[in-house]
């Protein structure tokens, strides 16, 4: 699994590159996307320097950059390899490239999340298996051809796979067993622990399942229905 090839490289886990790191390397100038849309205020910030600009329609964005969003902000990507990324309000991310490429010798790219919310849709690749990665401080995906949505924070996440299939583990090495999540599952990876709480959606509700989502001042995740069971299907359903 690809996944587990990507764990065992010890440089995926220097969660530092979040916010700013000590050194970035040169070929970190290179453009990783171009921003499509924006609501509201986006700030996009240099890991090299911490230097600041604003986010706007047909912005460049490098790997070397890193996107935030405030509590009434979002902003939509498409990446070098055609993935389109929505992100949501009030959260932080930053694309750069793998190691690995993809079957077309386009690089294989990891996104990267400190906290908030977005929705991923990696386009397939005819012939081979478009690969891309997603990192949060807990999680660690390998997604291909796919279409899912992530919830994070600092301790936890939560990944949701609309369409397709994501091996997903958590990010630290010492825990060594992951999972394969197919159409409408979700799971939960905490700290520390393997995927868990691993479920099916209801279909009546998994279009809309990132906005129930929010993070709390306290930077938890907290699911704003009522009564959880309701997003769950209450009957064991075949494949």
């Amino acid at each position: 699994m690809y996944l587990k090839t990507f764990l065992i490289c010890p440089t995926v886990f220097l969660s530092f590159l979040f916010v700013f790191p000590i050194s970035v390397s040169a070929q970190n100038g290179f453009q990783i996307g171009t921003i499509t849309s924006v609501k509201g205020e986006v700030d996009i910030i240099s890991l090299v320097n911490g230097s600041r600009r604003d986010g706007a329609d047909e912005t460049a964005i490098l790997e070397s950059e890193q996107i935030r969003t405030g509590v009434k902000s979002g902003a939509s990507l498409i990446l070098l390899d055609g993935t389109h990324v929505d992100i949501l309000p009030f959260s932080i991310i930053n694309v750069r490239r793998a190691s690995s490429v993809s079957g077309d010798g386009i690089p294989a790219l990891s996104l990267r999340m400190l906290s908030g919310r977005v929705r991923v849709r990696v386009p397939s690749l005819a012939g081979g298996e478009r690969m891309f990665f997603l990192k949060t401080p807990t999680l660690i995906a390998s997604v291909r051809g796919t279409d899912i949505g992530l919830v994070a924070v600092l301790k936890d996440a939560r990944i949701v796979v609309y369409e397709g299939e994501v091996e997903v583990g958590n990010r630290s090495p010492s825990v060594k067993r992951s999972y394969i999540l197919r159409t409408r599952q979700t799971a939960r990876v905490k700290e520390g622990e393997p995927p868990s709480e691993i479920k099916y959606l209801d279909m009546s509700v998994l279009e809309n399942i990132l906005d129930q989502y929010e993070i709390t001042r306290q930077n938890k995740i907290q699911l704003q229905v009522r009564e959880p069971e309701m997003l769950f299907d209450r009957m064991v359903k075949k494949r």
